[in-house]
């Protein structure tokens, strides 16, 4: 073991780090949203259905068509921040080892993968925050997000299979 840390992987701990932060932000934003609702379980829907179908039993005529309800359900802001976690957690990992496996296998300068690992984290914030926090989860943030996220894995898996390929 050696007395400096971070000696085979340097670039992709830092990400890991932030992301890591934000991660711990996005979880307490779903307690806080579940514990504003009291939704101990899920994202809400359960409760807004059983409120749905009671109040349009009351009076079918006030309730809302049932594809518009959702967003006018005050449970909204539960199901955002659990698809923002979601997301985010479907993401995050996957690219965390493809950077990792690059800068082991040193298939592309450390520059290179600064950017498409700063582009990648920049890109989930940007969804997250600018992208379903806005009006019915339409912000311009979630296509930031997903070209930044296809860039980042299409950057660095691309990179490394052709490295692979050339290495035959």
């Amino acid at each position: 073991m050696t007395s400096e840390p971070f000696t085979m992987l340097r670039v992709t701990p830092f990400y890991a780090a932030i992301l890591a932060l934000y991660n711990i932000k996005l979880i307490v934003a779903i307690i806080r949203q579940r514990m504003a609702h009291k939704v101990s379980l899920g994202d809400g829907t359960a409760q807004f259905l059983i409120e749905y179908f009671d109040s349009k039993a009351a009076d079918a005529e006030a309730a809302l068509p049932i594809e518009q309800a959702p967003f006018a359900s005050k449970y909204w802001s539960v199901m955002v921040a659990v698809r923002q976690h979601g997301n985010f957690i479907e993401n995050v990992p996957f690219i965390l080892i493809l950077g990792a496996l690059a800068e082991l296998a040193e298939i592309m300068p450390k520059a290179a993968l600064h950017a498409f690992l700063g582009a990648f984290t920049a890109g989930r914030l940007f969804h997250a925050e600018f992208g379903l926090n806005r009006q019915f989860g339409l912000g311009i943030g979630r296509n930031i997000g997903m070209i930044t996220t296809f860039a980042a894995y299409l950057g660095i898996a691309g990179t490394m299979f052709v490295r692979w390929f050339i290495a035959l």
